[in-house]
């Protein structure tokens, strides 16, 4: 990899020597995504499709006045398993 980013960082075209930079500043991020455990890479998608489902319950609520309600519910739907505590009105 360390040839490869020297190779790059010292081409006559800016364009690779600019790709050189982005593979220099991003170089243990790319090694890291060809790690395999059990087999399988590792990703992040599971966290980023939790993160995109959040974004939708958000928008789709148009905005909650009750924090504690739109924890419950953001809770709920990304865990079925946890059950739902209901906060006792006053």
């Amino acid at each position: 990899m360390d040839e490869f980013i020297y190779e790059f960082n010292n081409s006559h075209i800016e364009e690779l020597r600019t790709f050189g930079k982005i593979i220099k500043n991003w170089r243990t991020e790319i090694i890291n995504s060809f790690i395999r455990i059990g087999n399988r890479r590792l990703s992040n998608s599971a966290i980023e499709g939790v993160n995109s489902r959040i974004k939708t319950i958000i928008k789709n609520a148009n905005g909650y006045n009750n924090f504690k309600r739109l924890r419950n519910k953001i809770i709920f739907s990304i865990n079925k398993n946890v059950p739902i505590k209901g906060t006792p009105k006053k």
